[in-house]
């Protein structure tokens, strides 16, 4: 059994080896900042996991960057041709996104061409990584594997979109995309595709000699010092959860959601859930609480007029309507032309919309509309399948009949 401070019992090993990952990970993250230079450095990210995944990855730092270098040149034509493929899907994207029902469809199908082309370029950065090529060939033979093996192409995209989804879903973990988000989107990736490109490589005598990594005794690897701060990198993280997580012990049992929002006397969040329950007669303040979520700041086509704010983003658009198909928002508080948009969707709402405008509700809680919809009328609907239907339409009930 190794010294625990050697660097050679499992957990020293584990978080050492999730230490490099960061590294790399940011070591990435900021070469993609050029955007000409992505293309090497996702592929020598690539092919550091790859070499991570069989201890033989060497000094992270010098190795990475010589990884980086060894790319650069050779990468470059077929990464701005790529990128250029890249830039037009997301371009369509754009386009399609609030076109009605057909746009919905469109859409959809656009967010499965853009999994489907993110797969694609993990099997080129593994491919690149392990094969000398000009860009046109590496293109081509990257095409070739990715059609020759459907399963480990379902399989990753599968992960790419589950993973997409988690940080949509739950945007506080945005904070670890910086440090950890290049190696969570190309660590497992890079180990299943590897694999293959091995087997593929012995099968066909095609081996490329690989440098050895730098060998030293346990007792001194220069490594040792990454344990514990990897250690402490987790620590700060569960501490971090820690402080993001209710131990009120109360079980929230109304979710309410307010589009392209600001509240004008400048409370918050917090304060305006506090106000709810404590003026409510259907919830009961001392084991119960609910979530007011005003940071869906959206931007929309009804058809007639682009809607947008400064604030608008494709995350808050993605995160609103997973959320209603996941029956997370009871009770939706939305400007009249949201609803026209709403409305061209179908099957976003149950029964009819209920004009508020004017009501005592606004004026205590300070809900104004921003960007283009300053000024409209605002409406609440009941999502279709929403989790607490039944206290909603008595919250509904309460306050405005």
């Amino acid at each position: 059994m190794g010294n625990r401070f050697d660097g050679t019992d499992p957990f020293s090993f584990f978080m050492t080896k999730v230490f490099d990952a960061a590294v790399v990970s940011i070591m990435t993250l900021l070469l993609c900042i050029p955007v000409f230079t992505a293309g090497a450095a996702l592929t020598a990210a690539c092919a550091f996991f790859m070499k991570m995944q069989k201890n033989n990855e060497g000094p992270v730092v010098a190795s990475y960057f010589k990884l980086f270098k060894e790319n650069l040149k050779e990468s470059l034509a077929g990464w701005l041709f790529l990128l250029a493929i890249g830039a037009v899907l997301f371009f369509e994207l754009y386009i399609i996104r609030g076109q009605g029902e057909n746009g919905s469809l469109m859409y959809g199908l656009m967010i499965t061409v853009l999994v489907i082309y993110a797969v694609y370029l993990q099997w080129y950065f593994c491919e690149r990584a392990r094969f000398n090529e000009t860009a046109v060939t590496g293109i081509a033979n990257s095409a070739k594997f990715f059609l020759c093996f459907l399963p480990l192409d379902i399989i990753c995209g599968v992960y790419i979109a589950l993973l997409t989804a988690g940080f949509i879903a739950f945007p506080m973990l945005m904070i670890i995309i910086p440090f950890f988000g290049i190696a969570m989107f190309l660590y497992i990736p890079s180990f299943l595709i590897g694999k293959k490109i091995d087997r593929y490589i012995a099968e066909r005598g095609l081996a490329k000699e690989e440098e050895p990594a730098e060998e030293m005794p346990a007792s001194g690897r220069r490594y040792d010092y990454k344990g514990a701060l990897a250690g402490f990198a987790v620590l700060a993280a569960a501490a971090i959860a820690v402080i993001c997580i209710d131990f009120s012990g109360k079980a929230p049992v109304l979710n309410i959601a307010v589009v392209n929002s600001y509240h004008a006397d400048g409370r918050t969040d917090s304060d305006i859930e506090k106000s709810i329950l404590q003026t409510s007669d259907t919830l009961d303040a001392e084991k119960e609480s609910i979530s007011y979520d005003s940071l869906y700041q959206i931007a929309y086509n009804d058809g007639e007029k682009v809607y947008r704010s400064t604030a608008a983003n494709q995350s808050y658009y993605d995160k609103f309507f997973l959320a209603i198909r996941g029956g997370r928002i009871d009770i939706a508080i939305i400007p009249e032309s949201f609803l026209n948009y709403c409305d061209s969707l179908g099957e976003v709402y149950d029964g009819d919309a209920i004009d508020i405008t004017g009501t005592s509700f606004l004026s205590r809680t300070g809900i104004e509309f921003v960007g283009d919809n300053a000024g409209e009328r605002a409406f609440i609907i009941l999502p279709s399948g929403s989790k607490y239907r039944e206290n909603a339409r008595k919250f509904v009930e309460e306050r405005f009949f």
